[in-house]
């Protein structure tokens, strides 16, 4: 593969897979720890009666409707550093998906960031995990004219200058960041196996990404 293109692969990077920002406003879960789900009492509609985040007017999940975006004059995106090769990167499974980590003593002067793009900080890296479906459609989060994709890749990041605080609440398999619990769900029954097992990977972060989006790009 071309440097040239895997440069257009990497800007393809941000069409096809979302960025998501973690605001750091000091609380990392609010609304205590009633049950939500999918269907009944406890659906999407209703989860604003437990949980003051979720009663916005952008919620997740959200349709993508091109023809009725409005366009915006931001700056170029920046990826800063996912091109490094550093130390190993970990790839976990926790038992409800997978998550690709970065080591604790990871220096912070080669830590991935992004900035730019309409955002008005820089965020780093903090970890990067899937949502998938059972048979290879409906496993992404979000859709585009109603439309869902196969899968969902998510790139958790937070604030720079809270980066120490977060280390330090970070579970060792990021859940605290990420809580993807949630019982099986009907035609998403995606099944992951051997939690808690493990495996080292050294590379960077663009050359786990490229292939995945050399596929999606086909």
């Amino acid at each position: 593969m071309s440097s040239r293109h895997s440069t257009t692969l990497l800007k393809e990077a941000v069409g096809v897979f979302s960025i998501f920002i973690l605001m750091a406003t000091g609380i990392l879960a609010s609304g205590g720890s009633h049950h939500w789900a999918y269907s009944g009492e406890d659906d999407p509609s209703h989860w604003y009666n437990f949980y003051d985040l979720c009663s916005g007017n952008k919620q997740s999940p959200i349709d993508i409707v091109p023809s009725t975006a409005k366009p915006q004059n931001f700056l170029p995106i920046h990826l800063g550093n996912y091109d490094t090769i550093g130390k190993s990167l970990t790839l976990i499974n926790n038992g409800h998906t997978v998550l690709l980590s970065l080591p604790k003593n990871y220096a912070d002067y080669r830590m991935p960031f992004v900035r730019d793009g309409g955002l008005t900080n820089q965020f780093v890296f903090a970890q990067l995990h899937f949502h998938w479906g059972a048979e290879g459609v409906r496993g992404s989060e979000h859709t585009t004219s109603k439309e869902d994709n196969p899968a969902f890749d998510p790139i958790t990041s937070v604030l720079d200058h809270v980066l120490a605080e977060f280390r330090q609440l970070i579970g060792e398999d990021g859940d605290l960041l990420v809580n993807n619990y949630r019982p099986a769900q009907p035609l998403m029954g995606r099944t992951v196996h051997v939690r808690s097992s493990s495996t080292k990977m050294a590379a960077s972060l663009v050359a786990f990404l490229l292939p995945i989006l050399a596929i999606l790009a086909m």
